[in-house]
């Protein structure tokens, strides 16, 4: 049977997008657009090149002519035929444009953080973001979503007077990612962050530089491994006793070579609740949270994301730790009882398995039979 076609969108292509796109390819022909010099991507397309997806490059944050190549290509496409099309924020306005566009296909929304519950005071927000971002979630078909189940309950009547789109939760761990869930055999401590964070947020309280040094003090090897992104990703190294940077690896090699450390960090730059929308804390899940459960290590994960938080102690595959105790983290780490952390790794990343949850999503698609 021949396969129906979908156009994503997208400015920054991650893990999970990428995950995503896995399970889509058998069912559609895929031609993505990506929003970046494919320079400054560095390991991040290896993965997708080889699901042999049609790919666009368009540097619309650095070359003007590129914005213009890119309503030519997106011109072009429109008489392809396309069943679906795909957008992923952020920003907004690229998912924007191809709904415009493209507004008798079938509409994904991969809004990826909702940036509505980024900002307690909504005027620290731009005001065509706001709008961008309401607009797609109002004429949205689906909405694929990391957060919590309920999570377009938390939007307002005042922020998108309705939402038509079907939600669909996708938290996968990805088979072909997994390492061997296995007990260190040193016995010096080691803990693994994986991503990446501005020098400077004013979303956070404290820096990763700040909590990375609080930890090595304790005669912790911290171990990072950032996740090179055009220029936000970049950050302040330190030059201090157990700190350690490696340079970005492709997601296979990344959870094989980080799951020789005890621990990860999946969160620990404390958001500023004065700055942030408690509904942002209730929601947020980072790509490193699944990162770890790949390289089968428990997680590291402070008390203020409280959806991260729940699914630490759901499956007790980490270790919970307040913003105060952080200064007695070794103490906290050796009264663990490893073996059992990691028995809840296992069932966790089994649970969430990208084979097991690719059935949900295709049925939620409604493209069985396509």
């Amino acid at each position: 049977m021949k396969k129906r076609k979908l156009l994503m969108i997208d400015m920054y292509p991650t893990s999970l997008a990428y995950k995503l796109l896995y399970i889509l390819k058998d069912y559609f022909e895929i031609t993505l657009i990506v929003l970046q010099n494919e320079k400054n991507l560095n390991h991040l397309l290896e993965d997708y090149n080889s699901l042999g997806i049609k790919i666009y490059y368009f540097d619309v944050n650095n070359k003007k002519k590129d914005l213009f190549k890119l309503i030519l290509r997106l011109i072009a496409e429109r008489f392809k035929g396309y069943k679906f099309v795909l957008g992923k924020a952020g920003p907004n306005w690229p998912t924007y444009l191809i709904f415009k566009l493209f507004n008798s296909s079938k509409k994904i929304y991969f809004p990826y953080d909702i940036f509505l519950f980024l900002c307690k005071n909504h005027k620290m927000r731009p005001r065509m973001g706001v709008f961008f971002e309401k607009s797609n979630f109002k004429n949205a078909d689906f909405i694929i979503h990391k957060c919590p189940e309920d999570v377009l309950n938390l939007i307002r009547k005042d922020e998108v007077k309705k939402i038509k789109g079907k939600p669909i939760q996708f938290i996968p761990c990805f088979d072909e990612w997994m390492a061997p869930v296995t007990k260190k055999k040193t016995n010096d401590l080691s803990i693994v962050y994986v991503g990446g964070a501005p020098k400077d947020d004013p979303f956070f309280r404290t820096s990763w530089g700040d909590f990375f040094r609080q930890i090595s003090k304790q005669g912790i090897t911290v171990h990072v491994y950032p996740i090179k992104m055009a220029k936000i990703q970049e950050f302040e190294k330190l030059h201090e006793k157990n700190i350690f940077y490696h340079e970005p690896l492709p997601n296979k090699e990344l959870n094989k070579e980080i799951s020789k450390y005890h621990y990860g960090l999946a969160s620990g730059a404390f958001f500023d609740e004065k700055t942030v929308d408690d509904r942002m804390l209730k929601t947020g899940l980072g790509n490193k949270f699944l990162s770890c459960l790949e390289a089968g290590i428990p997680i590291i994960i402070d008390d203020y994301i409280k959806f991260s938080m729940h699914l630490v102690k759901k499956y007790n595959c980490g270790i919970v730790v307040p913003e105060k105790d952080m200064p007695n983290l070794r103490k906290i780490i050796e009264k663990q009882n490893y073996a059992e952390l990691l028995k809840g790794v296992k069932k966790a990343r089994e649970e969430l398995r990208l084979s097991k949850l690719s059935k949900k999503l295709i049925k939620e698609l409604n493209l069985k039979g396509e």
